[in-house]
């Protein structure tokens, strides 16, 4: 539970976690992702350190788009999974529905829509499925998982999670260009990519994080109208909740 003292959750640590925003980069103990800024630091234990999701999220949650079934909080997978958002794999907590869908507890929480900083003209909606072969524009790769796409119908946008979710905990600001670690296989189709080699293991959907060094860029173009597209009521801020400060 998150209160004033900050966040007491025995399923994801035994001490107290205290929240922090003005955190310099680090390993979240949870999932095993990167992040920055925020998140929820152990006063007992040295270099602990929780993602915002994973330390407050609620051992069983709903989430908006599975409303019939429940996930349940689990502190690791026994076999070799993939987040059903993302495509990376799972090393550490993760959420699971009754249907088999495992999400990263930072995926649980991406917001339905959003404004990418590279694409602000229109608002980016979150789809799990879509027929067609688009590619991402901010890494120019396809992607057979989620995705954000544009609310503008002529708009030709995609973005994909690990490209969008950088952005939207603002890790960006803080030199981060990725969350989780590709696997061995994706880490070499970026590799390919990056020294201009022919990659016919592309066709396989297999989708890599965001390459380093490739800064935010506009990603919708220079002839987009601005379209003032209201942002839906009771969005979840993606930083998650900031109700658990120390004193």
């Amino acid at each position: 539970m998150a209160g004033r003292g900050g966040v007491l959750n025995p399923s994801r640590h035994e001490h107290r976690l205290c929240l922090n925003q003005k955190l310099p980069p680090y390993k979240c103990r949870g999932c095993k992702g990167l992040g920055a800024g925020i998140g929820y630091k152990c006063q007992s234990c040295p270099n602990f350190v929780l993602h915002g999701p994973c330390a407050d999220l609620p051992d069983e949650y709903v989430h908006t788009l599975f409303p019939q079934h429940p996930f349940n909080f689990r502190l690791k997978t026994h076999l070799r999974h993939e987040c059903d958002a993302c495509g990376n794999l799972i090393r550490g907590f993760v959420f699971q529905s009754s249907t088999g869908v495992r999400l990263h507890p930072l995926c649980m929480v991406l917001p339905v829509g959003f404004r990418h900083s590279g694409h602000q003209n229109h608002r980016l909606e979150l789809v799990t499925q879509e027929k067609g072969n688009y590619k991402c524009k901010k890494c120019d790769m396809q992607n057979t998982k989620w995705k954000y796409r544009c609310a503008r119908l002529d708009c030709p946008v995609r973005l994909d999670v690990n490209c969008a979710i950088v952005d939207i905990h603002r890790l960006n600001k803080c030199s981060i260009t990725q969350v989780y670690k590709p696997s061995q296989l994706k880490r070499a189709l970026v590799t390919a990519v990056k020294v201009g080699k022919s990659v016919g293991s592309a066709v396989l959907g297999i989708t890599p994080t965001l390459i380093a060094g490739r800064g935010v860029d506009n990603i919708g173009g220079a002839d987009h109208g601005r379209e003032d597209i209201g942002e839906e009521a009771g969005r979840k801020e993606p930083t998650g909740p900031l109700n658990g400060i120390c004193s």
